[in-house]
Parts: structure tokens; sequence; C-alpha cells
């Protein structure tokens, strides 16, 4: 197969000489170019460094830019007239490059004769002699204004989204905020722990509680402040936890800084990692001391009242066998 390639007017193009349709006649490589050119969207160009002189425009220029061909070549700079006045001097900037052969590769918007606007995407490259010389340039210019119109329809919906995410975010702040004042106010506070480092993250409810500073938050055991007696049920729950139990609901002792010793009654879950491998424990308790000793008199209490009222039905008996 022999290829030969081709430049008419600095437009390149291949054509195989060996393969010739046989139900039409041989079309020249003028009427080839003109086929290709009168059937593709974009406008193809080539003009001289300065944009003096128009050596060639495609038909597409009819259709993107609604001016004739003839005015483009008779006034090769009339193509700016229709620029939007807000583009004209970044494209004017783009351009004044040419001279030197710098390449330029930009987006503007046009005013068609009937009113309309359109976005053009607009390249142009150098083409320059065997020693150098800078002989003109060709280009190529692309109607996209259906591409700006979805992009924008896109940052709409984007910035929708985005101020939907905002005022979601604000809403759950809300609500962590309402929900952690809830849990303050009921004693209630939420921990972290990690068995890969033994160490649990504490929040403020639970600091105050071991009469901590904030600087310990994250650099306590558990084990530290547990009560011995309460530390191998605790370690039975978080095995029954990492073994696929959904929660549970233990009560131990905790120690005070001060030495002294509080009920605890606390809910947990295990959340795996994405590994799958390894995970956290989190979870939330309440300080149960005083309930705890509420109930304890409450049942003394009751037990007293009991053996009073056993002791009066005693008596009583006695008196009727008098």
């Amino acid at each position: 197969e022999f290829r030969r390639v081709l430049f008419r007017s600095g437009v390149g193009y291949c054509r195989n000489r060996n393969v010739q349709p046989q139900a039409t006649p041989p079309l020249s490589d003028r009427e080839l170019l003109d086929l290709i050119t009168g059937h593709i969207q974009e406008v193809f160009w080539v003009a001289d460094a300065k944009i003096e002189v128009m050596l060639f425009i495609s038909p597409g220029y009819e259709r993107v830019f609604g001016r004739t061909r003839e005015s483009l070549i008779a006034s090769p700079r009339s193509f700016l007239d229709v620029v939007h006045a807000e583009d004209r001097a970044r494209v004017l900037d783009h351009l004044a490059g040419q001279p030197e052969g710098i390449a330029f590769d930009h987006e503007y918007r046009i005013i068609r004769p009937d009113g309309s606007i359109r976005w053009v995407w607009d390249r142009g490259i150098p083409v320059r002699a065997t020693d150098g010389s800078l002989r003109f340039f060709v280009g190529a210019a692309l109607d996209i204004t259906r591409l700006k119109a979805a992009e924008s329809a896109l940052a709409q919906t984007n910035a929708a989204l985005e101020r939907h995410v905002e005022q979601r975010t604000a809403e759950l702040v809300a609500a962590q905020r309402r929900l952690s004042l809830a849990a303050q106010a009921a004693g209630v506070g939420f921990y972290e722990y990690n068995p890969d480092t033994s160490r649990i993250h504490l929040d403020d409810v639970l600091l105050k509680r071991l009469g901590r500073s904030s600087a310990e938050r994250d650099s306590l055991s558990p084990w530290e402040f547990l009560h011995p007696d309460d530390r191998p049920h605790v370690r039975e729950a978080m095995q029954s936890l990492a073994a696929g139990t959904p929660s549970v609901l233990v009560r131990y002792r905790s120690q005070h800084v001060n030495g002294s010793w509080r009920t605890i009654e606390s809910g947990a879950t295990f959340v795996p990692d994405s590994d799958g491998r390894s995970g956290r424990f989190v979870g939330a308790s309440r300080d149960i001391t005083e309930s705890e000793q509420t109930a304890e008199r409450l049942r003394l209490c009751e037990q007293r009242s009991g053996e009073h009222t056993s002791e009066l039905h005693s008596r009583l008996h006695l008196v009727c066998r008098l």
C-alpha cells in the first residue's frame, strides 16, 4: 500500500493512490479536501502569521459564525468583530504571539448576525519552513455551545448539591450538639476503645467522672480504672462483641482518681475496620452509683418493714391468745 501526504494551503491529509472507487470517477485532491471540510463541524483555516491574509477557510465558518467566507477572506481580522466584548481583549492577547510563532488554544464567545451567542474553541499551530522560518498558521475552531451549556448545568447542579450538603451538615452538627447536651444532662458519656493499642478515648463527661484531665483523653487504658473483680466479665463481653454479638450491656465499677469507686452501666458495640481483621469498641455509659445506692436503701427499708410487720403480727397473735 502506497500512501502520499499532500499539502494544500497548509492542510495535510493522506490519500491511498492504489485504491479508487469503481462506481464513481476519481476525485482530485481539491475535491477530496472540499468533501472533507464541507461535511465536518470544525472550521479549518490557514492564515499568515499576522492574520493579514486568509489562505484557506472551510465552509464550517459560515455555519458557526453566520458570516460568509468571502467576508473573512476580504478582511481576515473581521472575525474579531463578532467576538464578545468581554472576551475580545483576552483573544487579542493570545493572538499577539502569532507573529513569533506561539501556538494558541482558547475559548471565546461570538455574537452571530441573528443575535444568538455561541461558544467557540479555537486552536492554532505554527507551520515553519525547513530553515525554521515561520510560514503561516493552521488551525481549527469548533462550536462548543452545547458543551458549555452542559458544563453550566453541571456547575449549577454541583452548587445545589454543595448547598444541600452544607445545610445537612449544619443540621447534623446542630443535632449532634443537642444530643451531646442531652447526654451531658443525663450523665451519659461516650467512649471508643482500640484493642490493638489498649487505649480508650473518653469524652468530657467520662473524663470528669474519673477525675481526669483532657490531656489524658487518649492515653488511658480501661484496665487502669476498672475494678479487678469486674475485669473478667468485661473481657467476656468484649469477646462476645468481636464474635458477632450486635451489642452488650454490662455493669462494672470504675475508680475515681481520689480512690472512690463508682458503679457504671455501659452499652457497647463492635465496629470492624475496612480490612476486617481488627476494629474498635464504641459505646456509651452512665453512672448508676446513686440509683444503686437508692435501690439498696429501698431494699433495706422493705426488709426492715417486713421484719417489723412480722413482729407486729406475732405480738397481735400473742395478745389474742391472752
